[in-house]
């Protein structure tokens, strides 16, 4: 049963105003049981699930949305969660990377991205350091 600070992976798909979203059917994304939303990858509607258990979150679009056609518009996301995890109970390997859903594939690709990440913003806070007036 999935406790608050635990980590689900689901199975969703999103629905608003009867229609599927476009680009909102997922698998296997690592979801936080916390207070958010969804488009946090959060879902404290996760609480107490049981793997397997179908559930269904609802998801609130701000007005001011990246995608134009669903500002200010609620979504419903029927889904799944096929594994649960105790918060800290995760270990960082292979599969671990793949369900965050994102482009690094392997511990060592989201290592070098986040390398890469931190020295791309310590070189542009630099940058921003040194062109202010004294």
């Amino acid at each position: 049963m999935a406790e608050a600070g635990d980590f689900v992976s689901a199975d969703y798909e999103g629905f608003a105003e009867g229609a599927p979203l476009r680009g909102a059917k997922r698998e296997g994304v690592l979801l936080e049981v916390a207070p958010g939303s969804l488009l946090e990858n959060k879902a404290e509607g996760l609480l107490g699930a049981r793997v397997g258990e179908n559930r269904e979150l609802g998801v609130s679009f701000a007005q001011d949305y990246a995608v134009e056609e669903l500002r200010g518009k609620d979504a419903r996301v029927p889904g799944q969660g096929e594994r649960a995890e105790e918060a800290g109970g995760a270990r960082l390997d292979d599969a671990f990377v793949q369900d965050l859903g994102g482009e690094p594939k392997t511990v060592s690709d989201l290592r070098a991205k986040i390398r890469s990440e931190w020295s791309s913003r310590r070189r542009t806070a630099a940058r921003a350091t040194s062109a202010r007036p004294c």
